[in-house]
C-alpha cells in the first residue's frame, strides 16, 4: 500500500511543481517591473532636483553680481 502511495504524492508534487512555477515568474517579472519604475521615478527626482539647484545657484550668482554693483554705486555717490 505504501508503494501506491508514492506515486500519488510524486504526480501531486509534480503537479504543484508546474503549476506554481508560472506564478512564481509571474512574480518575479512583477518585482522588477516595480523596481524598473522606482529606479525611473528615481531619476526622475533626481534630474529634477539637479535642475532646480542649477536653477537656484544661477539664481544666487545673478544677486550677488547685483548686490556687489549696488555697493560699488553706493561708495561711488558717497566718495563724489
Amino acid at each position: 500500500m505504501a508503494q501506491w502511495a508514492t506515486l500519488p504524492a510524486t504526480l501531486l508534487g509534480a503537479g504543484v511543481a508546474k503549476g506554481t512555477s508560472p506564478l512564481m515568474e509571474a512574480r518575479k517579472d512583477h518585482h522588477e517591473l516595480v523596481r524598473e519604475t522606482r529606479r525611473h521615478t528615481y531619476d526622475v527626482t533626481s534630474e529634477w532636483r539637479k535642475t532646480r539647484r542649477d536653477l537656484y545657484a544661477g539664481f544666487l550668482a545673478v544677486l550677488t553680481e547685483h548686490r556687489n554693483e549696488l555697493r560699488h554705486l553706493r561708495a561711488r555717490n558717497t566718495i563724489l
